[in-house]
């Protein structure tokens, strides 16, 4: 693997896009059509029932898929003896989780309904939580070419299902039915495809787990933070507005998803490749290669809230005309979009650096301001708070990653940085 040459990057990222965004492309197109034909109340409490589990999964995870990208980079050896026990951990913590989805749900909602849709769309914490752990392996060798069939024939049978689900009219419950069953079929072809090289079996080897836990934590911590506060208004909205709200914000919230997939998908390619330039190529080379990166996500992503802005509001109404409110919401949201874009490549660039502690505490001063913001703009203006809150947080979290990025890699701003906290010292 060339580490820090633009063309694997590209050439990994434009995989990745296509792995994880035809999945999510075609889960956010079946939710949207979902959320037309089951009306916004329906489509609120599977909202609610997904912004759990993606808090579930995370913590399932525990940073773990992010530790074994780098390890994976760095340690070509000893990738089967860490896979083997890093995969049984994901089993293992997967279940815990599974578990205690309807307590999570009966804790925050009481007897709201909602849960038998809870139960089967956490059936994909085990699925997902799997899948992740071979992407890694293939992430670490911007290898992502090799899983392209594999992501196609999970996403077919998901459509599938789904369609065959929506045009027979079934209940909800069994529609969505067919999320943890299109990943199951992409797991399975994954497995075959690793075992062409490596052996699979369940092993609990202490020191490797100890190890790998001990460095994951904080990025665990920190995922765990960011997904809790980028879900958070999701779960605000539901208990001082209803689903109906949920509902409303959710549509909008999925037409800006799929932007977010190529963005996350370029900054798991670039987190992949300077886990090992840092070490091995000159720091110019390095700095190029972050710059040829961010000008066109900064370009690109202003053009999709320019898309977003102006084109969401007819889209909607083509939608159901219960959902106008949607387009309001939209409006504002979309600007979040250049902000959650630069801040994705900068959270690569610090874990990359191995700089995970500072994540975590900008994760921290994140979700504390999403509790604040979402508390007091939600009240007072709905679900357009909400949005709201979104661009406030992104925003602040932007320049404290910039800041952080400065000061790491000692630019110019790093430099003026260093010399005035030792002036401070001297003081």
């Amino acid at each position: 693997m060339t580490h820090g040459n633009l063309f694997s990057i590209v050439k990994n990222t434009s995989a990745t896009v296509v792995v994880r965004g035809t999945f999510g492309l075609a889960r956010i197109v079946i939710l949207l059509l979902i959320a037309g034909k089951f009306g916004p109340s329906e489509f609120g409490r599977l909202a609610l029932a997904l912004s759990i589990v993606d808090i579930l999964k995370v913590v399932a995870d525990l940073g773990i898929d992010t530790i074994a990208i780098r390890y994976f980079a760095a340690n070509a050896a000893r990738t089967e003896e860490f896979f083997n026990s890093v995969i049984s951990l994901k089993v293992l913590l997967a279940t815990v989780c599974f578990v205690a989805a309807p307590a999570v749900f009966a804790l925050v909602y009481g007897s709201a309904p909602g849960i038998e849709l809870l139960l089967i769309v956490a059936l994909s914490i085990y699925t997902g939580l799997l899948v992740n752990g071979f992407v890694s392996y293939f992430q670490a060798r911007l290898a992502m070419t090799k899983v392209l069939v594999s992501n196609l024939v999970g996403v077919g049978i998901y459509v599938v299902l789904t369609a065959v689900g929506i045009s027979l009219n079934w209940p909800l419950a069994a529609i969505v039915a067919a999320i943890p069953v299109g990943e199951l079929a992409t797991l399975l072809f994954m497995i075959r495809l690793f075992r062409r090289e490596h052996q699979i079996r369940l092993a609990f080897d202490k020191t490797i787990i100890l190890g790998a836990l001990k460095e994951s934590i904080y990025v665990g911590i920190s995922g765990i933070i960011v997904v809790t506060y980028l879900r958070l208004d999701t779960l605000v909205i539901g208990g001082l507005l209803g689903d109906r709200g949920v509902g409303e914000y959710a549509v909008a919230v999925r037409l800006v998803e799929p932007f977010l997939l190529i963005f996350s998908s370029l900054s798991i390619s670039l987190y992949a490749s300077l886990s090992g330039a840092w070490s091995v190529a000159p720091p110019s080379e390095t700095r190029r290669t972050i710059k040829r990166v961010l000008v066109p996500v900064v370009l690109l992503a202003l053009g999709a809230a320019f898309f977003l802005s102006f084109l969401g509001k007819p889209f909607i109404s083509l939608l159901s005309l219960e959902y106008l409110k949607s387009a309001e919401v939209l409006q504002v949201l979309s600007w979040s979009l250049v902000l959650k874009a630069i801040n994705m490549q900068l959270t690569a660039i610090l874990n990359s650096l191995g700089k995970f502690r500072i994540i975590t505490v900008i994760a921290v001063n994140n979700l504390l301001l999403s509790m604040v913001f979402n508390l007091i703009l939600i009240s007072r203006y709905g679900i357009l708070g909400a949005a709201a809150t979104v661009v406030l947080v992104e925003g602040l979290n932007m320049l404290l990653q910039f800041v952080c990025f400065s000061y790491v890699t000692n630019n110019f701003l790093g430099k003026w940085l260093r010399r005035w906290k030792r002036d401070s010292n001297r003081r």
